[in-house]
């Protein structure tokens, strides 16, 4: 260390140490709040005549416009809705908050909500260490709001109760997440899939056991293989919800057809997705599309032309924007942002299927099984890909009528490259996929209200087959649980489940994703395994842009889990897998913007891992806790067909061209948990997916009840998740080396730590050939101590600091002209 520094050095790192020690000051709550806000008694008029509207007009008197606004220290965490013209509103009002923060008070800010603004009657404020961790948890009853002066400005009714997590240490057999819409469902038949497209091969899989099978053997299913084949076999129902359908791909490519079997499947063979619907409502089955109404038209989803194509046929299509009911002035901007910004962004395939009945009263009699695909793929363009993802080879063969490439203006379906697509997706068969449905018929109940006839009803026994799969204790039976983020304004929910929610501005709250990811990380025990399309959260948690709406716990839970596994010496690591930048131009100001708020949110997850190393004297780097990849892919000359067209030799395109790499696009929501539990669907890692009331999504939670861990084995269970995740490590790496049996060993952090870097460092070179696809993400985490504190810095790994072929910083930009709940 130097003996003297700068001033500007000095005062930056005493802004630094200020900021830090800001984030860890107060008590640590980590578990759930539960917060009812019942009702406000004497509280003061403050519209006064001159800022008043409606008194100005003459019209009715006006009074207080209360609402409440809960928060942790300056978190914002709840909002209720405006009670109108009232000086004793009742909101009745239950929230139910994961928390994972420090904090010192807990203040309940009554407001009064004006057509030009809002303005502060009082607070009530909670002392966290005095008041709510205290035996009971508790805090309730009439309590005093008081204003900046010291008055009393009548009184606030809550109920404030702190339940702690408290960590079990026994097995995983309960992976349920509590009090949720959707139950736990035992008994499912259950396929995983990587890609829409697999290999054929069988792959062999060590499992590194002294004693029995020394290799597993697992083949691969193919998504749209199976999706094909189901649609055929469907005879009353086929329901699709999605971001996006295009009616004009073909789910068979190539020599998909060697794997058809029946007279009807070969008849439909090379049919596009609109003709084969069509054929299907023509033989009587009811087709029911609902897709996300795009207002801009700029996403490219198609919509309106899927909505076209079906007019005049027996297909249903129900074009539905996301959007939300508002009664408040106030609530006029987000209304327009939910319009114009939100998404409805599930994804499933519905459909039933004949089977022989099993009911031994009517042994040779046909019924009806559902069936539900449901994840990250949406049947439109771009999606249809293989483990080998292409970038130039299969441009006059797979990809020849289904060029996407939305990064690169300037590259063209005859010049390439196309933009790879990695993508989970999964399949049930028994109880869980029958609530799969129930979410299309509350969603379509209230978006079609008008058009529920054209549901299928009576869905039950006996015409239906509902009961579980096979055996629930059979070792290769799944428990599922499907979980939502969706709103009252999206979906017709049953009154009677209607208590697992939480509530936002007076409207019904299903968020259960954002509860089930949460859960299961808290009941990890050695490591978790993450691909997804962003990552970013815990704005709380940062050094800087606090205010910003990200504030899901996911990434300080995980860190959390780290930090604790630090303290206590027990192994625990996490593997994050994301695109390289988002989906797009990637220098582009929203684009910029997120890339900025994942750097935040990593350097704030290092940071913190840094600390506890030091705190605790653990010899180590945060890189060897937590690891971030993305993929990627570079073709031989070879790979090039003689007949693709070189682009222009000024676009940019030219310059891909040459170096003949491309970023595989990460479209994956998938969390893996020591090979016990699984959670997959459609909903991203940031907080348009997780805040229940932004992007409508969908999910399911999946582990089998034979093959779960405990803290005593060093092991992970070896079921059908553990091949699952195996085969993903050998997609990413072209290898299936013994230490990926053991995830959360050190011997396999460094193998995979240093392919990753050895796959990055030929992709980046002019010469370079990687070995695989999954590379280190580009950027290097440095940690130094500065008078006994370490000090974290995130630096791009490129010597422009740029992702390769681009001028777009790695590290990203914040933005001013766009409302951060877009980016985030």
């Amino acid at each position: 260390m130097r003996f003297w520094r700068k001033r500007s050095e000095v005062e930056a790192f005493t802004d630094w140490r200020r900021k830090s020690a800001r984030l860890c000051d107060g008590e640590f709550l980590h578990g759930e709040l539960q917060i009812e806000i019942r009702e406000a008694r004497n509280l003061p008029d403050t519209d006064n005549f001159l800022f008043n509207i409606k008194r100005c007009l003459g019209q009715e008197k006006d009074v207080t416009d209360p609402y409440v606004a809960v928060l942790l220290d300056s978190t914002k965490i709840i909002t209720t809705s405006v009670i109108y013209n009232n000086l004793f509103p009742q909101w009745n009002e239950l929230f139910r908050v994961s928390v994972c923060h420090h904090a010192k008070k807990i203040i309940f800010r009554v407001k009064d909500q004006d057509e030009l603004g809002s303005e502060n009657l009082g607070e009530v404020v909670i002392s966290i260490k005095e008041q709510l961790l205290t035996p009971t948890k508790r805090v309730q009853g009439w309590q005093k709001i008081v204003d900046d002066n010291g008055s009393v400005q009548g009184e606030l009714n809550i109920n404030l109760v702190y339940l702690p997590y408290l960590e079990d240490n026994s097995s995983c057999n309960d992976m349920a997440c509590s009090q949720c819409y959707f139950p736990l469902r035992p008994g499912n038949q259950v396929t995983l899939y990587s890609c829409a497209r697999n290999v054929d091969d069988t792959i062999e899989i060590p499992t590194g056991t002294p004693s029995g099978p020394r290799v597993l053997h697992y083949t691969p299913p193919s998504l749209w293989i199976d999706l094909f084949k189901s649609l055929i076999q469907s005879k009353r129902f086929i329901y699709v919800m999605g971001w996006s359908i295009y009616t004009r791909i073909h789910l068979l490519r190539n020599d998909d057809h060697k794997h058809l079997n029946t007279p009807d499947e070969l008849k439909m063979a090379n049919a596009t997705l609109g003709e084969l619907l069509k054929q299907k409502a023509e033989e009587g089955v009811r087709v029911l599309l609902m897709i996300w109404g795009e207002t801009t038209s700029i996403m490219g989803t198609h919509d309106s032309e899927t909505e076209n194509y079906f007019k005049g046929s027996r297909v249903f299509v129900a074009r539905v924007a996301r959007q939300t009911k508002t009664k408040e002035y106030k609530d006029l901007d987000a209304h327009f942002t939910a319009n114009l910004g939100y998404s409805h962004h599930q994804k499933a395939v519905i459909v039933d299927v004949p089977v022989l009945a099993r009911d031994s009263s009517h042994p040779n009699e046909m019924v009806s099984r559902i069936i539900a695909f449901t994840g990250g793929i949406d049947i439109t363009d771009g999606r249809y890909d293989t483990p080998e993802h292409p970038l130039f080879s299969s441009l006059r063969t797979t990809h020849q009528k289904d060029f996407y490439q939305p990064c690169e203006p300037t590259a063209r379906p005859n010049s390439g490259p196309r933009m790879p697509w990695h993508d989970i997706h999964v399949k049930v068969e028994g109880p869980a996929a029958r609530d799969i449905m129930v979410n299309f018929v509350e969603r379509w109940g209230k978006e079609q209200s008008m058009n529920t006839r054209l549901l299928i009803q009576n869905v039950e026994a006996p015409s239906f087959d509902l009961s579980p799969r096979g055996a629930t204790s059979g070792s290769s039976c799944f428990s599922a649980q499907v979980f939502r983020s969706i709103t009252s304004d999206s979906a017709r929910f049953q009154l009677e489940n209607e208590t697992t929610f939480t509530t936002k501005k007076g409207r019904s709250v299903d968020n259960s994703i954002a509860r089930a990811y949460i859960a299961a990380i808290r009941k990890a025990k050695k490591f978790i395994y993450i691909e997804n399309q962003y990552f970013m959260g815990s704005a709380y948690g940062w050094l800087d842009y606090q205010d910003v709406h990200c504030y899901n716990v996911i990434p300080m839970e995980i860190t959390q889990k780290i930090c604790e596994s630090i303290q206590n010496r027990r192994r625990f690591v996490a593997y994050v897998v994301i695109p390289m930048h988002p989906e797009g131009m990637p220098g582009d100001t929203a684009i910029q913007e997120m890339l900025f708020w994942q750097r935040n949110t990593m350097h704030m997850m290092y940071s913190r891992i840094a600390q506890a190393l030091h705190r605790y004297d653990v010899k180590g780097h945060p890189t060897e806790y937590l690891m971030f990849f993305c993929l990627g892919k570079r073709e031989t000359p070879d790979a090039i067909p003689a007949h693709v067209e070189p682009p222009w030799f000024w676009t940019q395109a030219a310059k891909l061209f040459k170096s003949r790499r491309f970023m595989i696009y990460v479209h994956s929501k998938l969390m893996v948990i020591d090979d016990s539990y699984l959670i997959t669907g459609s909903a991203n890692i940031n907080q348009r997916s997780l805040d229940g009331d932004r992007d409508s999504e969908l999910a399911v939670g999946l582990f089998q009840p034979a093959h779960v861990t405990s803290t005593q084995s060093e092991q992970c269970p070896q079921g059908e998740i553990f091949k699952f995740r195996m085969a993903l490590f050998r997609e990413h790496l072209h290898c299936m080396d013994p230490t990926f049996v053991v995830p959360h060993s050190e011997k396999c952090v460094a193998k995979v730590q240093e392919l990753a870097l050895r796959n990055w460092d030929d992709y980046v070179s002019l010469d370079g050939q990687p070995a695989g696809h999954l590379l280190a993400y580009p950027i290097d985490v440095s940690v130094t101590l500065d008078e006994d504190i370490p000090v974290v810095n995130l630096i791009a790994k490129t010597k422009r600091r740029t992702f390769p072929d681009t001028n777009a910083k790695i590290l990203g930009n914040p933005a001013r002209s766009i409302p951060n709940k877009l980016t985030t």
